[in-house]
């Protein structure tokens, strides 16, 4: 197997010096969207309205006492991604029930269509 091949997403370029008759090799690596499978943490305002989001939050970054900023927010956040999952069906149906009523009503100004838009 050829070495393009078998490291895709690596540029192997020769920069030019004309001070110099070596030249300098530069190695870069595109990362493609199917290395990086981990889904993102995406902090929704209703988990605000959460009463133990705020314990979440101060236990994760008292626990992590001693470590570096990005240290600690990562631990926050693995520990509110786990905590949100018993949220997130519950948000998504909701969601989709809000979307269908708003989409149910649009264009409508009759009293029925506003009592359904408040309920």
């Amino acid at each position: 197997m050829s070495w393009l091949k078998r490291f895709h997403n690596y540029k192997l370029s020769n920069l030019h010096s004309s001070v110099s008759s070596h030249s300098t090799i530069l190695l870069q690596c595109t990362v493609s969207r199917w290395m990086d499978r981990k889904r993102r943490f995406k902090f929704e305002n209703f988990l605000l309205s959460k009463p133990d989001i705020y314990t979440i939050i101060k236990d994760s970054w008292e626990g992590s006492k001693g470590r570096g900023i990005s240290q600690r927010i990562s631990m926050c956040t693995q520990n509110l991604r786990f905590w949100s999952k018993s949220f997130n069906s519950d948000f998504r149906k909701e969601a989709s029930r809000i979307h269908k009523d708003m989409e149910a009503v649009r264009g409508h100004n009759d009293d029925m269509s506003i009592y359904i838009a408040i309920v």
